[in-house]
């Protein structure tokens, strides 16, 4: 009952709910995917996936900026949560398919 019809931020209604280190948290949480910088270069990505890359920023940045302003509702919030694990699931895949790479010829190298 405490969170009225009155409060439309995400990042209020969160505080009010869970408190403010956790909406803290919610928030790095989302931003926190992004902290191996671009990836939408990387040679071990196929565009498409450099592409979504790009348009998971571009949609999360924009979710995170509206947050000051509106609140999310229903299928919103699982896709907060899912875009930012995307976005981490390809940078992911781009360190680890690069790793493979250098050790691949690595081992051409050696013989």
């Amino acid at each position: 009952m405490l969170l009225g019809s009155t409060v439309d931020s995400l990042w209020l209604a969160t505080a009010l709910i869970i408190g403010i280190p956790s909406s803290i948290l919610v928030c790095l949480t989302m931003i926190g995917a992004f902290w191996t910088g671009p990836i939408d270069g990387s040679p071990s990505l196929s565009p498409r996936e450099q592409r979504l890359s790009v348009a998971l920023g571009i949609v999360v940045s924009t979710a995170v900026f509206l947050g000051f302003t509106v609140h999310f509702w229903g299928a919103c919030w699982i896709l907060l949560g899912a875009f930012p694990g995307m976005r981490a699931n390809l940078a992911e895949a781009a360190i680890i398919r690069e790793r493979e790479a250098a050790l691949h010829l690595a081992e051409l190298e050696n013989g």
